[in-house]
């Protein structure tokens, strides 16, 4: 086995060490696995740093290439046609996931807002009776 496949699978486990034992712990390890491979593999770099998340000093990376970012993700999926039909922030969060970017909800906000100014995609208020949302569509 090579060294890098080695520190990927540890990098995977540990990423998913706190998570009770279940499909879903399986999923999520083989989505780190195949997102930690993947950027391997591409020569994707990334930065790692330290941040406090609920008083625990917690490891993130940080991406260097703009298309690791978050504009870039989302943009990603226009190009895979994912928003022929309108999307909210809740089903793009899910997306993203479904490829290995796990990001909340809120962290989407902004990125999300930012392509829609430049035109990139458009939003429409959706959703039934008072309740309504924002969705995201191809222009």
């Amino acid at each position: 086995m090579s060294d890098k496949l080695i520190q990927s699978r540890k990098k995977a486990e540990a990423a998913v060490k706190d998570m009770p034992d279940g499909p879903l712990k399986v999923k999520a390890f083989e989505v780190f696995l195949s997102h930690l491979l993947s950027g391997a593999q591409s020569g994707h770099h990334v930065e790692k740093r330290t941040r406090k998340h609920n008083g625990k000093s917690v490891d993130v990376e940080k991406p260097t290439k703009n298309g690791n970012s978050v504009v870039g993700r989302i943009l990603s999926l226009k190009e895979a046609h994912f928003f022929k039909t309108p999307k909210t922030l809740a089903q793009i969060k899910e997306e993203l996931g479904a490829n290995g970017w796990i990001y909340p909800r809120t962290t989407l906000t902004q990125p999300t807002l930012t392509i829609v100014q430049k035109r990139l995609l458009r939003r429409t208020k959706t959703g039934s009776g008072k309740k309504k949302i924002w969705a995201y569509v191809n222009p």
